[in-house]
């Protein structure tokens, strides 16, 4: 019997997991009758559950996966979901994907969690190089490619923290490279340094480097990233920067400006307060008023390439 939950907000790393889970439990001639994808709807958890009880087709075990759903449901259904999670055949395994962690003050969820496996999956900040680091290794060995210490540092400065980023370029280095060890070299030769981000056109806007910023505005876009997105960092950005500036000036402590701020990592702060050192209070409210109205303007459905760069120079002048 196995009910696994995979929850976070790294898509693909999920979607990597779940081709794993399909490989392992379902034989390739069976998978036809043997994985059922069920996307979200008022009646999924339901079609779920009786998927989940059924015993799989010829060889191999079955895989039944709930997209979108944490497993919650009404009182009625609770019985069903209780028994189902009781009585999973041992050739089963039910899998349940969402973005966010279930709630676990409700009763379907504390069923979940005496029966299920829960793995994480978050998008690990763009500062946490560590954590950046392990997570290049831990693919790299997943896909079976040997990487040098100097190599997984080259690779997390080019491509950041976009998983799907780096399993491609993990996959040309495998081509490229063959059976040996991955260097630096080889990485500098084929990987394309991902050196504009939305973490990077922040900084540039909070230096009042207009140059810079439009023309990593220009890469952004170029790259087919969405403006929504791009403005989203910014304004988590520009508020993070905010209430740094504003609680240091209060004389808070890190531990209480972490807490505020919503930063998982006090030590976090003292970066933060550097980064913020030379830049008026009055600017960053000013800039995320700025932002906010970007916000709206795109929204609106106003021309995004315009939008951007008309409110990118309004920032940088600030």
């Amino acid at each position: 019997m196995t009910v696994i939950v995979l929850h976070g907000e790294d898509e693909f790393a999920i979607s990597l997991e779940i081709d794993q889970l399909r490989s392992e439990i379902c034989h390739p001639n069976w998978l036809n009758f043997n994985y059922t994808k069920i996307p979200a709807s008022p009646e999924a958890l339901m079609v779920g559950i009786t998927s989940a009880m059924t015993p799989p087709w010829g060889e191999g075990g079955r895989l039944v996966w709930l997209q979108d759903n944490r497993g919650e449901c009404t009182e009625n259904q609770l019985q069903s979901w209780s028994n189902c999670l009781k009585n999973l055949p041992a050739s089963n395994t039910l899998l349940l994907t969402s973005k966010t962690k279930p709630d676990s003050r409700l009763k379907s969820t504390k069923l979940l969690q005496k029966y299920a496996q829960f793995k994480e999956y978050p998008i690990i900040p763009i500062w946490a190089t560590e954590q950046l680091a392990q997570n290049v290794e831990e693919i790299a060995t997943f896909s079976k490619i040997n990487l040098s210490p100097q190599a997984v540092t080259t690779l997390v400065e080019a491509v950041g923290n976009d998983t799907r980023l780096l399993y491609s370029e993990l996959q040309k280095l495998k081509l490229y490279v063959g059976a040996r060890s991955v260097e630096t070299e080889d990485v500098q030769t084929l990987v394309s340094s991902n050196t504009s981000s939305s973490l990077k056109l922040a900084s540039f806007i909070l230096q009042r480097n207009l140059p810079a910023a439009l023309s990593c505005v220009n890469d952004l876009l170029n790259s087919n990233e969405p403006t929504l997105r791009i403005v989203a960092t910014l304004v988590t950005q520009f508020r993070t920067w905010l209430w740094v500036k504003l609680m240091s000036q209060q004389g808070a402590s890190n531990q209480l400006i972490a807490k505020e701020a919503e930063i998982a990592n006090p030590n976090r702060i003292y970066y933060l307060k550097q980064e913020t050192q030379n830049c008026r209070l009055d600017l960053l409210q000013n800039g995320l008023h700025l932002l906010l109205e970007l916000e709206i303007m795109l929204k609106s459905g106003q021309d995004a390439r315009n939008s951007l760069i008309l409110q990118i120079q309004k920032l940088c002048n600030v």
